[in-house]
C-alpha cells in the first residue's frame, strides 16, 4: 500500500451541476513520486465525520501540464463525492497516496490514431490521455465519443469544446 500524503487544495473548478475539478499542490519534494502518465488516479482519503474514507479517482489534468487535477461527480448516497462537491474548499488538505494504474498512454513517435469511448465521468481518464496525445505526439489522431445524460452534466465540455 503506498504511503498517503498530506496535500492542499489549490482549486475547486464547479464543472457541472454535479460535478467538480479538484486541483492539488504538489510540492517540490514530492514532484518525483507524484510523476504519473496520462490515464492513471489518485486515491484520496478526508476525514468525513470522524471517518477516514478513501476514494480513487483518476487524474483530469495531463503529465505536461505539471499539475494534479481529479474530476469528481457526485453519487446520491456517496460520502467521498458528496464531501467533495458539497464541503470542501481550496486550502483544505486532503490526504493522497502517489499515482496509480495500468490503464495509461505513453507518448510515441509512431503514427497512431486513437478512438475513445466514455459515457459521464468516465471521461476523466480520456480526457488526460486526449490532451497528452494532442499536446505530446506528432503523428497521433484521436477521435471522442462522449455520451451523457444531458448537455449541462458534461463534464469538461467546454475544455473538450476547445480542443
Amino acid at each position: 500500500m503506498s504511503a498517503y500524503h498530506s496535500l492542499i487544495v489549490v482549486d475547486i473548478e464547479r464543472l457541472t451541476p454535479s460535478s467538480v475539478a479538484i486541483s492539488l499542490m504538489i510540492p517540490e519534494d514530492l514532484k518525483k513520486g507524484f510523476a504519473y502518465s496520462a490515464g492513471q488516479y489518485l486515491s484520496l482519503e478526508a476525514s468525513i465525520n470522524g471517518e477516514a474514507i478513501r476514494r480513487s479517482y483518476s487524474l483530469s489534468s495531463a503529465p505536461h501540464q505539471n499539475k494534479a487535477i481529479v474530476g469528481i461527480k457526485k453519487i446520491e448516497g456517496g460520502k467521498f463525492s458528496t464531501y467533495a462537491n458539497d464541503v470542501l474548499k481550496a486550502g483544505d488538505k486532503l490526504q493522497v497516496a502517489p499515482p496509480e494504474g495500468r490503464f495509461v498512454f505513453l507518448p510515441s513517435d509512431k503514427q497512431q490514431h486513437l478512438l475513445l469511448f466514455a459515457a459521464g465521468s468516465g471521461i476523466t481518464p480520456l480526457f488526460s490521455i486526449l490532451k497528452s496525445a494532442l499536446e505530446e505526439t506528432k503523428n497521433t489522431s484521436v477521435q471522442l465519443v462522449y455520451g451523457n445524460k444531458s448537455p449541462e452534466e458534461s463534464m469538461f465540455k467546454s475544455d473538450l469544446e476547445a480542443l
